[in-house]
C-alpha cells in the first residue's frame, strides 16, 4: 500500500484491530470479519465505495503487517496494532506485544535504510548524555531495519509514553520544548559525525524554487495551475529579502522539530524529540527557524488562519538560550531573529509544487476534497505566516537581543 499514514487514521478513528499471529485461513476470515464490521459501523458520510475500497486496502495492510513484518522479530505474541496518527511522512503503528510496547514505521521512499545507521549512532550518544531517545529494535537477524518484497523499508523502536501536542497551549510548554531542543543539541554539540543519508536538498531554496518552477510547467492541465501560478508571482518579489546563512556554523539538528514530533508528559514537560530520520548537518537558523515558525502559529498549518504569538517565540527562546548559553556565536544568535519567516516561504513554495506535481507531503481526507486542495490551503498559509512574521520583525529583534543580554552577557 502507497497511502501515507493519514490514510491509516480514517481506520483508526472506527476500530482497533486486534491481530495475533495465527495460521493464514484464519486470518483470511478474519480479515473479512473485520471488513463486514467495519461496513456496517461506518457513518453515513463516509458511505462512498471509494471510501470503503482504501478502507478495506488499509485493513490488509495492517493484518499483513503482523503476518510479514513483525515475525521478523523477537516480540513474542502480537496483541495488538493500531494506527499512530499526526505524521506527514511515514506510516506509523503502535504495537503491543509480549514483550512490551513499541513503534512500527514504514519509512517514506525519500529515506534509504542508510538512514538506521545514523540513528543507531546518533541515538547511542543522545542517551549517553542521558536524554530519552527511541532506540531501534534488531531484527531476529540483527539487522537494524526491514525491506519487504516491495523494497518498502520497515523499522521498529522502542516506544516512549507520552503525548504529542497540536498546538502549544501556553508559554510554559514552550519554554519546556525550547529547553529540551537545547539539550539536544548540546549534547551533540562536540560530535563530529558523517551521516551515511542526508536529505536531498533540504533548506536549498533555489532548488525548491526550480522544483516549482518545473511544477508549474508539468501541471499547466491541472485546474490549480492559475492559482498556483498567482501566488508565485505574488511571492516573487520577496525573495530578494530572504536572508543568506551560508556563512553560519552547521551542527547537528534534529530537521524537523514540529510540535508532533516532541513527546511531553502528564505535567506538560517536554520528554523526547522522536522521528530521527531528518537529522544532519545545518545552521540552527534552520533547525529553530522551522520550529518556531510552528509553535508560534496558534492555528496551524492546515488552515489560512494566522495566530503568531511573540508570548510563544520569547519563552521557547528563552528556554532554548538558557541551555546552550555560551555554545552560540554571536552570528547564530542574530541569525534567530530572521529565522521563521525564512523557512515559512520555503515551505509556500514547497506547498504549491505538490499542488500541482504531489510527491512528498500526506493529507487530511477527512477535512479536505484532494491532496492538491490541502496542500493549496498549507501554501497560502505559509506565505501569510511568512508576511505576518516579516511585519513583526523588529518586535522579534527586539525579544531576541532582550533574551540573549539576559542569559548570555548577566
Amino acid at each position: 500500500m502507497t497511502e501515507p499514514a493519514c490514510r491509516a487514521a480514517f481506520v483508526g478513528e472506527i476500530v482497533q484491530i486486534y491481530i495475533d499471529l495465527e495460521p493464514r485461513a484464519r486470518r483470511f476470515a478474519r480479515r473479512q470479519a473485520n471488513r463486514r464490521d467495519i461496513e456496517e459501523s461506518l457513518p453515513n458520510r463516509y458511505g462512498k465505495k471509494s471510501e470503503f475500497h482504501h478502507v478495506h486496502k488499509t485493513i490488509d495492510m495492517l493484518i499483513d503487517i503482523a503476518g510479514s513484518i513483525l515475525k521478523q522479530y523477537n516480540l513474542g505474541s502480537v496483541d495488538h496494532l493500531e494506527p499512530l496518527v499526526g505524521g506527514l511522512i511515514n506510516d506509523s503503528f503502535v504495537v503491543s506485544a509480549a514483550r512490551g510496547r513499541f513503534v512500527l514505521q514504514r519509512l517514506h521512499p525519500i529515506f534509504s535504510a542508510d538512514v538506521h545507521e545514523d540513528i543507531a549512532a546518533m541515538t547511542a550518544v543522545i542517551a549517553r548524555e542521558g536524554l530519552i531517545v527511541p532506540r531501534l529494535i534488531l531484527t531476529k537477524r540483527g539487522r537494524l531495519c526491514w525491506i519487504d518484497h516491495d523494497r518498502h523499508v520497515w523499522r521498529l523502536m522502542s516506544y516512549i509514553a507520552g503525548r504529542s501536542l497540536s498546538t502549544i497551549p501556553d508559554e510554559n510548554v514552550a519554554f519546556a520544548a525550547g529547553r529540551l531542543v537545547g539539550r539536544f543539541h548540546r549534547a551533540l554539540s562536540m560530535v563530529w559525525y558523517r551521516f551515511r543519508f542526508s536529505r536531498p536538498n533540504a533548506h536549498q531554496l533555489d532548488w525548491h524554487r526550480s522544483n516549482l518552477e518545473q511544477a508549474l510547467t508539468e501541471g499547466q492541465a491541472s485546474s490549480w495551475i492559475g492559482r498556483v501560478s498567482g501566488l508565485w508571482e505574488q511571492m516573487k518579489p520577496e525573495l530578494p529579502r530572504l536572508p543568506s546563512t551560508g556563512h553560519l556554523r552547521r551542527r547537528i539538528c534534529h530537521g524537523d522539530l514540529k510540535l508532533s514530533n516532541i513527546l511531553f508528559n502528564e505535567r506538560s514537560e517536554a520528554i523526547a524529540l522522536v522521528d530521527l530520520d531528518t537529522m544532519g548537518w545545518m545552521p540552527i537558523a534552520h533547525e529553530l527557524g522551522d520550529a518556531w515558525r510552528s509553535w508560534c502559529n496558534r492555528a496551524g498549518e492546515d488552515t489560512t488562519a494566522i495566530e503568531f504569538d511573540l508570548g510563544i517565540f520569547r519563552a521557547a527562546l528563552t528556554g532554548y538560550v538558557g541551555e546552550m548559553r555560551c555554545q552560540l556565536a554571536k552570528l547564530e544568535i542574530l541569525s534567530l531573529a530572521t529565522s521563521m519567516n525564512s523557512i515559512a516561504f520555503e515551505l509556500a513554495i514547497r506547498f504549491l509544487a505538490d499542488t500541482l506535481v504531489d510527491r512528498y507531503f500526506a493529507w487530511d481526507p477527512s477535512r479536505f476534497a484532494s491532496r492538491a486542495e490541502h496542500n493549496w490551503v498549507r501554501a497560502n498559509s505559509q506565505f501569510r505566516l511568512y508576511q505576518e512574521i516579516t511585519r513583526s520583525q523588529r518586535e522579534i529583534e527586539k525579544i531576541v537581543d532582550g533574551v540573549s543580554r539576559d542569559l548570555l552577557f548577566r
